[in-house]
C-alpha cells in the first residue's frame, strides 16, 4: 500500500489512482467507441456512394462513384459501371481495405468493455483504419483534376467537373477513426503512468481537484 499525506491524513494512492483511472478510462472508451461506430457508418456511406465526382451538364448532372454512375435530368437513374482507369481500380482496392479495417475497429471498440479491457487491438485497428483511409483519400486527391475522370481525360472538357460529398465523408471518417485511436492512446498512457508512478499520478489527480469527488 502506498500512502499520500493530505491535509486530512493519509490516503491510499493505489486506491485513488485506480478509481480515477477507471473513471477516466470509461470516459475515454465511451468517446472512442462512439467515434469508431460513427466512423464506420460514414465510411460505408462513402464507400457505396455514387457521389464522388460530379459532372455538370447544361441540363443534366452525372454523378460518378467507385461502383456506380448516376445521371439526373428529370429523375435520377443509376447503374453499375466498369473500372474507368487504374486510379479507380487502386482507389476501390484501398477503400475496400479501409472499410474492412473499419469494421474490425468498430467491432473491437464495441467489445472493449467486456472482452478486451486490457487489449491494444482497438487502438491498432482504429489507427490502421485511419492511416489506410488517409492514404486512400490522398491518393485519390492527388489524381483529381477538373479536366480528368479518375486519371483519364474527360469525354467533354467543356463540362465542369467537381468533387462531391462522397469524398468529404471519406475525410470525415478518417478524422473519426483518428480520434478513436487517440482516445485509446490516452488509455494506454494512463495505464503506463499508473503502473510506473502511482504516487505521482495520485498527486496530479489531487492537484486537478479530482480528489474532492472521491
Amino acid at each position: 500500500m502506498q500512502l499520500l499525506n493530505t491535509g486530512g491524513g493519509q490516503v491510499d494512492t493505489k486506491g485513488i489512482s485506480g478509481a480515477s483511472a477507471t473513471h477516466h478510462g470509461i470516459r475515454y472508451k465511451f468517446y472512442a467507441t462512439n467515434f469508431s461506430c460513427a466512423g464506420i457508418i460514414i465510411l460505408f456511406s462513402s464507400y457505396i456512394s455514387a457521389f464522388w465526382i460530379l459532372v455538370h451538364g447544361p441540363d443534366f448532372r452525372i454523378n460518378i462513384g467507385l461502383w456506380s454512375i448516376c445521371q439526373k435530368r428529370v429523375v435520377l437513374t443509376c447503374q453499375p459501371h466498369e473500372v474507368l482507369s487504374t486510379v479507380m481500380l487502386v482507389t476501390r482496392f484501398l477503400m475496400t481495405f479501409s472499410t474492412i479495417f473499419g469494421l474490425i475497429a468498430a467491432t473491437f471498440s464495441l467489445l472493449t468493455n467486456s472482452l478486451m479491457r486490457t487489449s491494444r487491438w482497438p487502438f491498432i485497428a482504429n489507427g490502421c483504419t485511419a492511416l489506410t483511409l488517409m492514404g486512400t483519400m490522398m491518393f485519390f486527391g492527388s489524381s483529381f483534376s477538373p479536366q480528368y475522370l479518375y486519371g483519364q481525360p474527360a469525354p467533354d472538357p467543356r463540362l465542369p467537373i467537381t468533387s462531391a460529398w462522397g469524398i468529404y465523408t471519406g475525410y470525415l471518417a478518417c478524422l473519426l477513426f483518428s480520434m478513436s485511436a487517440i482516445m485509446y492512446c490516452l488509455i494506454e498512457i494512463q495505464k503506463i503512468a499508473m503502473k510506473h508512478n502511482p504516487k505521482a499520478f495520485a498527486q496530479a489527480v489531487r492537484d486537478s481537484g479530482s480528489l474532492a469527488d472521491l
